[in-house]
């Protein structure tokens, strides 16, 4: 009985170490702007839309991490899942959150831009 429960406990942490570990990315503007110019990706605000609507990056796509399942329904069914995604939200809170879950969904390249639309406005207007 010995023998079984140390061959169980070595096999689950054998296993829980060879899991590969996968973290959100962060980016930072400089680093969005630079990325806009030369790679394609896929730019998700996850604000709500009167947010959006108030202001947003060129290009990003409004989906309200608030509304989740809403979220993780079109995401599956609507992004490539080996495309780049940055997300962002006003500070970037919420974008981390909303990254997370892709990462859970399957997305193998998940950025959150640090500062968000907070930091963006401030430096672009």
């Amino acid at each position: 009985m010995k023998v079984c429960a140390v061959l169980l406990f070595f096999t689950l942490s054998v296993s829980a170490f060879c899991q590969k570990k996968v973290l959100i990315n962060t980016i930072t503007a400089q680093e969005l702007k630079l990325k806009n110019s030369t790679e394609q990706f896929l730019l998700l605000d996850v604000r709500t839309a009167k947010e959006y609507q108030e202001g947003h990056i060129k290009n990003a796509i409004n989906l309200p991490i608030a509304k989740r399942k809403h979220f993780k329904n079109t995401a599956k069914a609507n992004f490539n899942k080996q495309e780049p995604v940055i997300v962002y939200c006003y500070s970037g809170v919420r974008s981390k959150k909303a990254g997370k879950i892709l990462l859970k969904l399957g997305f193998t390249e998940v950025y959150n831009f640090s500062g968000g639309w907070q930091k963006w406005s401030a430096i672009n207007n």
